[in-house]
């Protein structure tokens, strides 16, 4: 991938912008972060679809936003051209929204709403969770959690929306709310106001019973699930390890503890220790 300036007028925002929202939030910092320093990352480009020496802009759509009327660099000393990686051919529109939202991901520049459109229109395209988290470099079970999201009911999808609900837990929440394909509002707002203010390891014991038992008070079975017996073990870790957790704690909208936990059956999971028998 060849690295040139490009002129800011032969450069266009078009197909590939999987980053929809809050996109002139913090265009000043930015700015004057690329006065001071300069372009630390070159904007990614193509050749434009149907205009003859253009180029569209594939990743760094706030970077591009700098230099243009929308931004604080138009008029200044070198703001003429840009700093770009060039990609040598035309991209599909599928492929050019899978780089975007790629590099917005990985650096948690985009809103959940963005990551979620993005992550179902390639679901919707590749037909498989694998292949589009295969083209968004995103982990299976991550763009799992976003697509199902699309799926929600509305009133769940509200909570998601203004961050009363992680998304993992709403949808789960949904699929414990719908009996024989029918989706019941009232038995939802009960699941959501018993279980929004427990930890994740008592909502994980309550949704294993409450799936064998349909039928029982939810109450109940929250009471049921309170009895059982969690083994507690300590754990060492380095600054850099627990200061993840606490942001992955934070984003599934869980206690530390419970996130460690979570991590653990993950990871036990995946390697093949832990399987639906040893519940």
């Amino acid at each position: 991938m060849e690295t040139k300036n490009i002129k800011v007028e032969n450069l266009v925002l078009g197909r590939f912008q999987a980053r929809k929202q809050k996109l002139g939030e913090n265009l000043e910092e930015l700015s004057n972060s690329i006065k001071k320093w300069g372009l630390l990352h070159p904007l990614v480009v193509c050749p434009h679809e149907t205009l003859k020496g253009k180029y569209e802009v594939i990743c760094g759509q706030r970077r591009f936003s700098c230099y243009t009327t929308d931004g604080h660099l138009k008029g200044l000393p070198g703001s003429e051209t840009i700093r770009c990686s060039v990609l040598n051919r035309k991209l599909t529109n599928e492929e050019g929204l899978a780089l975007s939202g790629s590099e917005n991901w990985l650096r948690e520049d985009m809103t959940s709403s963005d990551t979620i459109g993005t992550c179902v229109l390639l679901y919707r395209r590749y037909g498989s969770y694998k292949a589009a988290a295969e083209e968004l470099a995103m982990p299976v079970r991550i763009l799992r959690k976003y697509v199902k999201y699309d799926a929600l009911p509305p009133d769940l999808k509200k909570m998601v929306d203004t961050n009363e609900l992680p998304p993992d837990l709403a949808n789960k929440i949904s699929q414990a709310s719908t009996v024989h394909g029918e989706y019941d509002e009232a038995k939802s707002k009960e699941l959501v106001k018993e279980l929004k203010p427990v930890d994740d390891a008592l909502r994980k014991k309550f949704f294993d019973t409450y799936g064998r038992n349909p039928d029982a008070p939810v109450k109940k079975v929250i009471k049921a699930a309170e009895k059982t017996v969690l083994h507690k073990v300590p754990v060492s870790l380095l600054k850099r390890s627990f200061s993840a957790l606490g942001k992955y704690a934070e984003e599934q909208g869980m206690t530390p503890a419970a996130a460690a936990g979570l991590c653990v059956e993950d990871s036990l999971e995946s390697k093949g220790f832990l399987t639906e028998s040893d519940d």
